[in-house]
């Protein structure tokens, strides 16, 4: 009698390069739903990768990409814990961002939830460039609540980062205004 279970296909760390790679791709696009299901992905998928030896555990080459104005490759040294937490950090700012925008939608009165989430999305460790997207999106949320203090904060750490001038103006802030707010 033949089986009714399928060999497990195994991926190896550098096959989850390129899920990890359009999760970025689709964060920086501004497609949060879908990221978030390629995240949740990538997590489920490094459960079942096999690791041939210990050099491979502790080290793969993979491609991440920077989106600010122009696509630039980098090439980043991470071990299996790397990946990870990357994917990890990631599904759970998505998904902060996510509920932050359903909450603004459905429940517009509740501000204290949606500036309360806005924080949280800026404290996931994100690339510098998706770092600045929620960054600009909690200095966006906290302004419109009139919290001119925490904004000002926020756009400190957004400075920190060294954004595109560009987005220094759009946030309509440098770094003598928020000494002001700040003192």
């Amino acid at each position: 009698m033949p089986s009714k279970v399928l060999p497990v296909v195994s991926r190896s760390l550098q096959s989850v390069q390129s899920e990890l790679a359009e999760g970025y791709r689709l964060v920086s696009g501004n497609k949060l739903a879908d990221a978030r299901e390629t995240f949740r992905s990538v997590l489920q998928t490094l459960l079942l990768v096999v690791i041939s030896s210990d050099d491979e555990a502790k080290q793969v080459s993979i491609d991440a990409y920077s989106y600010s104005s122009i696509a630039v490759g980098l090439t980043l040294s991470l071990q299996w814990r790397d990946f990870v937490t990357t994917a990890k950090e990631y599904l759970l700012g998505v998904s902060i961002e996510l509920e932050r925008r359903r909450v603004v939608e459905q429940e517009p009165d509740n501000v204290r939830r949606n500036l309360e989430l806005a924080a949280y999305f800026t404290h996931c460790q994100l690339q510098p460039s998706h770092a600045q997207i929620a960054l600009r999106s909690a200095i966006g949320a906290f302004a419109k609540a009139n919290n001119q203090a925490h904004a000002a904060r926020f756009a400190r750490r957004l400075l920190e980062l060294n954004p595109d001038p560009k987005i220094v103006a759009q946030v309509g802030c440098s770094a003598s205004s928020i000494f002001l707010c700040l003192f």
